[in-house]
């Protein structure tokens, strides 16, 4: 429980952080086209200001300088400077109830990336924002601290994206589609956070006939690639986004059959440390 309302996440232990950053440095090594690696920081680390007196350490700059050693074969896109600006200077990068970061947060990361991927990021002007209150997050619903105040969760939409969504979910066979990477039937729900591109999915294809670029992007993923990748989609003809946890097929094969340009890899720090599955990444 910290100041101005936010619950964060205890830091999370490193131990398999060099692992699955090996299996993802192996892939980029084997990897015909450019494979990009973005990952996250903790609440706890950008929005240290906050922590109450006693906390545990969080080490996010001594696991970042590591990444960067041991990804030679990606190129890594470090956002810490850019979160701890932002940070600094008033706007709320990271939920106050839940652990992901906001559309601000997402916004940042996505502006962070325009050099590294060669696309010019928009203007925040050039969007319309639409807010929405009470979102509780997962952190919020595992705390227990209920008299916490909630969320509101924002909507950056660019009038100018013509973009469709198809989401594959592989367990049941079924295939949904809507022009529109926002689901709103989920601000129904108190995690409002499925808003963006509807939650976890195996496999989810986004196609933008008014893209600046005809380029083909591979987004291998948690969920805080979810509220980044409508900022993307501005700039490529062709998103396909697939999540390790419930993606059973070779990403390796995905690229050539689908014939991508390019290859961005988005996780939280702590769940590129957690995760189970980078090991089938081939």
């Amino acid at each position: 429980l910290c100041k101005d309302g936010y619950l964060v996440n205890d830091p999370e232990k490193m131990d398999d952080l060099s692992r699955n950053v090996g299996y993802i440095n192996e892939f980029a090594a084997k990897c015909p086209v450019d494979t990009t690696v973005l990952v996250a920081p903790s609440t706890g680390y950008v929005c240290d200001d906050i922590l109450p007196d006693v906390h545990k350490q969080y080490h996010d700059d001594e696991h970042f300088e590591e990444m960067k050693e041991d990804l030679p074969s990606a190129k890594f896109v470090d956002i810490r400077e850019a979160f701890k600006k932002e940070y600094a200077d008033g706007n709320q990068i990271y939920y106050k109830t839940d652990h992901h970061w906001t559309a601000y947060g997402a916004y940042t990361a996505y502006r962070e990336l325009g050099d590294t991927l060669g696309y010019t990021p928009h203007a925040k002007e050039d969007y319309t924002v639409t807010s929405y209150p009470d979102f509780y997050g997962t952190t919020y619903s595992s705390s227990g601290f209920w008299l916490t105040k909630p969320d509101t969760v924002e909507v950056w939409d660019n009038p100018a994206n013509d973009s469709t969504v198809i989401t594959t979910i592989t367990d049941n066979g079924n295939v949904t589609e809507q022009k529109d990477m926002f689901y709103l039937s989920h601000l129904e729900d108190d995690d409002k956070y499925p808003i963006y591109l509807d939650g976890n999915h195996p496999y989810t294809v986004i196609k933008n006939s008014a893209a600046s670029s005809n380029e083909k992007l591979l987004v291998v993923k948690d969920s805080f690639a979810h509220s980044m990748v409508p900022y993307l989609a501005d700039h490529y003809s062709e998103i396909i986004m697939v999540d390790l946890r419930y993606y059973t097929g070779s990403v390796s094969q995905l690229v050539e059959k689908e014939g991508i340009d390019r290859v961005l890899m988005v996780y939280s720090i702590d769940n590129l440390a957690t995760d189970t599955n980078l090991g089938w990444l081939e």
